[in-house]
């Protein structure tokens, strides 16, 4: 990703694809907002999965907060045979988050 050229807003962070490519962590924890261009990226759709929650806690949601940096979306993006099994972190934060979609493989 050529900062800041490549952002959809100048002043806005992001997770540059090279990053991954580079460092090929097991968790990716992000905002659709901030996640912009990984989450396009064909070669990280095939290599991770994609949980997708809420981005308002569970026990928050009736309070009618607005969406954290207007991103309604958080994605745990999981490595596929990496150290970290998607289905025991579906589990764990589905707990406290509201899923948007189940453990479906690869980002839709």
């Amino acid at each position: 990703m050529a900062v800041p050229q490549e952002r959809s807003r100048r002043g806005l962070g992001a997770i540059p694809p090279r990053f991954v490519f580079d460092r090929k962590p097991d968790l990716i924890v992000t905002y659709d907002i901030y996640g912009e261009a990984v989450l396009v990226s064909p070669q990280i759709r095939a290599d991770y999965d994609d949980l997708r929650f809420d981005s308002v806690l569970r026990n928050e949601s009736g309070a009618n907060l607005p969406p954290a940096w207007g991103s309604r979306t958080l994605h745990v993006l999981v490595k596929r045979n990496g150290g970290c099994p998607a289905a025991r972190l579906n589990q764990e934060l589905s707990a406290i988050l509201e899923p948007q979609t189940q453990l479906a493989g690869p980002q839709q």
